[in-house]
């Protein structure tokens, strides 16, 4: 860990700039692969906030039908349904994780917003599908820094 502190002690900002952003980002994630239990700590909290965000009513709809019907766990909304935390947890982990698992692949999300600003140009806001969308690229940055530091890739 101090040798690589050493190491990023010489790369400049303006000399380097990408080298020295994701430089800086293993330091403060991983502690270059020896301190991994704050990558854990992220991904923790980001699949808990999904798991908050995809249980509120009308987060998600059912892919294949469109009629309003009963599914076991989940209760009718014309807005569309409210998710179990459970099953909203297995929906946020599908879109969290980089490779596709069969658990909750029969919800989507919908174009709701989750929040809205009114401004003078209109409502400004963020859709459920766009919080997936986020979902999925922190899950495509942070699952593989979590391989690469279980391999032992980052300490080296």
């Amino acid at each position: 860990y101090e040798r690589k502190r050493k190491e990023s002690a010489r790369i400049k900002i303006w000399k380097q700039p990408l080298a020295y952003v994701g430089n800086r980002f293993l330091r403060l994630l991983t502690g270059y692969g020896v301190k991994l239990w704050r990558l854990l700590v992220v991904i923790a909290f980001t699949l808990l906030l999904g798991t908050y965000i995809f249980q509120f009513e009308g987060a998600v709809k059912l892919k294949t039908n469109t009629e309003p019907t009963t599914v076991s766990g989940y209760r009718d909304s014309p807005g569309g349904e409210k998710l179990t935390w459970m099953k909203a947890f297995w929906v946020s982990l599908r879109f969290f994780l980089p490779v596709d698992i069969p658990s909750g692949v029969e919800w989507e999300p919908s174009s709701r917003n989750i929040w809205e600003i009114p401004t003078q140009r209109g409502i400004w806001g963020m859709e459920f599908t766009t919080f997936a969308t986020l979902l999925k690229l922190m899950g495509w940055i942070l699952v593989p820094v979590g391989v690469a530091g279980l391999t032992g890739i980052l300490k080296r």
